[in-house]
Formats: structure tokens, C-alpha cells, sequence
């Protein structure tokens, strides 16, 4: 019998992905599968991979190295559930977090949902935290100036994704914004947000303060707005 839920879970190299995968694997919610999707990692990686494989409701796909987009794209075509969620492979998920996410879609007959976040205690220090907005028509009209309901704790019906297309590996630091632009503002499809922190951010500081990673950002975002002035 199918999941009603499929969790995608993109990794590469990460050595924060056992606690990533067991704070979803002990989920109040259990009618789920588990998808980590390794990106091409090095071979010291593998036994991680092969321990994660062993447990219950895991399902570990391996590809060669590409991005996160392809990554994903190769996840959702396994995925068996009705509703597909993600995580990324260095945060930390709530207990509740899948289960009241899906209560909010079903009650609200939303296509997508996300949720609050707050940083990791063991992150580093991050000079701010923002609450993500709550009302569908003003996600939808901000998702046009910035990903404002996140990246890696969202769920959605497998048949909107479907619908909406792959994610694309032409815009590397914003792939999930376009995506939900997309979603949103394309075809139309309804975004809710559980208005509860529930989901934990390891914030890269390093990787933040990467001059390169920076440059690529910027020409991420302006090749995502370009794409989408039509809709301004």
C-alpha cells in the first residue's frame, strides 16, 4: 500500500544527514516514506548512506553529481504519495511538523503548504530571524519580490508539482523560488502556511559569507526576476 507521504530529502557530502532523517523518521505522523536522494557524494559517504538504507520506510537513490533541482526532479519521480514533502539534509524537522501540515492542507483544500522556522541552538549565530506571511493572497503576491515561504519545509499535493513542471537547474541558488513563483503565480495553485515554528535551520554562515556564493545569489535572483517581470 502507498504513503500518503513522500519526504524528499536531497543530499551531498552532509554530515548532519542522520539527524535530518531521523527527526522525520520519528514524526508523530508514520504514513510515510523517506527519500534521500545522494547527489553524487564522495566515496567516505557512502557507509552514511548505506546505514540510512537499513532503516525503516528509507529509500536511498543515487545519482551523479548535478545540483538540488536534479536531485529533486529524480525524487519526485519515485515518490509514491499522494502529498510530497522535503527536507533539507542539514535541518531538523518537529515532531508534529508532517502531521500538521497535512491537517492544514486537507482542512483548508490548500495545494502546498509550508511553515514557520527558527534557527538551530548549534547553528551559528544569524543576525535575525522574520516571520514568513500567512495569508495566501499576500504569499502571492510577495513571492514575486522573494522566496517567502522557504525552501526546505514545505508539502504539497504530488499532482500540483506534477502540473507545475520540474525544478530547473538554471537559476542554482533560487531554484525553489522560481519554482513557487511558478506554482503560485502560473498556474494558479494555493499556498497556506502553518503559522508554527516548526522546523529548525542550520544557517551556513560560511557559506553565506562566500564572496562567490554571493555573486552566484545575485545572478540567481536577477535571472528569476527577468524571467518573471511579465507578472509585476
Amino acid at each position: 500500500m502507498d504513503p500518503l507521504v513522500s519526504v524528499l530529502i536531497p543530499t551531498y557530502n552532509e554530515k548532519r544527514l542522520e539527524k535530518a532523517v531521523a527527526s522525520i523518521a520519528r514524526n508523530s505522523f508514520k504514513d510515510l516514506e523517506i527519500i534521500v536522494i545522494d547527489d553524487g557524494s564522495d566515496q567516505e559517504y557512502q557507509a552514511t548512506l548505506e546505514r540510512i538504507a537499513m532503516w525503516p520506510r528509507v529509500k536511498v537513490l543515487r545519482q551523479n553529481h548535478a545540483n538540488q533541482a536534479v536531485a529533486l526532479n529524480t525524487g519526485l519521480r519515485e515518490a509514491r504519495g499522494i502529498l510530497v514533502a522535503r527536507q533539507d539534509a542539514d535541518d531538523i524537522s518537529h515532531e508534529d511538523r508532517i502531521g500538521k501540515q497535512v491537517g492544514f492542507l486537507i482542512e483548508h483544500k490548500f495545494d502546498a503548504v509550508s511553515c514557520q522556522f527558527d534557527y538551530l541552538l548549534e547553528s551559528p549565530p544569524h543576525p535575525g530571524r522574520w516571520a514568513l506571511p500567512t495569508d495566501p493572497d499576500e504569499i502571492a503576491r510577495r513571492i514575486l519580490t522573494g522566496n517567502v515561504v522557504g525552501g526546505g519545509y514545505w508539502l504539497a499535493r504530488r499532482s500540483a508539482l506534477r502540473e507545475t513542471g520540474p525544478w530547473t537547474w538554471e537559476y542554482p541558488r533560487c531554484e525553489d523560488w522560481e519554482y513557487w513563483i511558478r506554482m503560485i503565480r502560473v498556474h494558479g495553485f494555493k499556498f497556506g502556511m502553518v503559522d508554527e515554528v516548526l522546523y529548525y535551520i542550520h544557517w551556513k554562515k560560511d557559506q553565506a559569507a562566500d564572496p562567490a556564493h554571493q555573486a552566484l545569489v545575485r545572478e540567481s535572483v536577477r535571472r528569476v526576476k527577468e524571467k518573471y517581470d511579465y507578472l509585476r
